[in-house]
């Protein structure tokens, strides 16, 4: 097979395949977690130009990938899955895989990196947005975050790129010296990828001022979101002082 969407097939026993998705409809059928928040909002930002992969065993979905290029796919797993396949379509690629504990487990990785999930369940009296200039905002997210999640390159140009052509599928807050960014946004679940802090501006409540208004700027386009963030080990007491709460892991696969 391909990575241009020919399917690839497996015959013993049972119709096994692994496709380039072209009806996004199925989505709405994904549970809601960050994993399928990253699918369908990709999906969303791109249409026909996203990466959206599923697999079928005997015609009914096990599992549904997305993302701007195979090198880098959110997996859901659904029903019974043929793991090994799946592993065999990762590693024809080095495909890098973000998905969620549990699946994680399933389909093992000699390299993974788990980060908490954090939702926000805050109470505080946000601010209002607070939107700089656009041109500024990849720059600022690669000066070096508060600890949370490394963004890969892709998730970067998702991000900067959503943002300039005003897909839905993305929201930022850009401070003075903070930026703060919401890269997968669904109405259900969106994603917090990345809180980026000017080196000489930490420890002043920068970093909290960007993200709370990035909160409210989600808010204003998405009121019952479920708002998470993949936060590494070290920033973990930095989201919880913004009001977040651990629930549960996410896992960065690298096949």
């Amino acid at each position: 097979g391909s990575g241009t969407g020919n399917a690839i097939k497996n015959g013993v026993g049972r119709a096994r395949m692994i496709e380039k998705l072209t009806d996004m409809q199925c989505l709405s059928d994904l549970p809601d977690s960050a994993a399928a928040a990253r699918i369908k909002a990709v999906a969303a930002a791109y249409g026909d130009g996203a990466f959206v992969y599923c697999q079928r065993i005997n015609g009914g979905i096990t599992a549904v990938m997305g993302g701007m290029s195979p090198a880098f796919l959110s997996v859901c797993l659904l029903k019974e899955a043929d793991i090994p396949e799946l592993v065999s379509f990762f590693r024809m690629f080095g495909t890098e895989v973000f998905c969620g504990e549990a699946d994680a487990a399933d389909l093992g990785s000699e390299n993974a990196r788990f980060d908490e999930l954090m939702l926000y369940s805050g109470s505080f009296s946000l601010p209002q947005p607070s939107h700089g200039k656009i041109y500024d905002l990849y720059a600022a997210l690669q000066k070096g975050s508060d600890g949370d999640i490394e963004l890969p390159k892709q998730d970067l140009f998702y991000t900067d790129m959503c943002i300039r052509y005003n897909h839905g599928a993305a929201e930022y807050a850009l401070l003075p010296d903070a930026a703060a960014v919401c890269g997968f946004m669904t109405d259900k679940v969106s994603l917090i990828t990345g809180v980026a802090v000017d080196w000489g501006s930490r420890r002043k409540g920068c970093g909290r001022a960007a993200l709370l208004s990035l909160i409210a700027a989600i808010r204003l386009k998405y009121p019952d979101t479920k708002i998470y963030a993949a936060a590494h080990i070290s920033a973990v007491g930095f989201y919880k002082k913004c009001g977040f709460k651990s629930s549960g892991r996410v896992a960065l696969l690298k096949y």
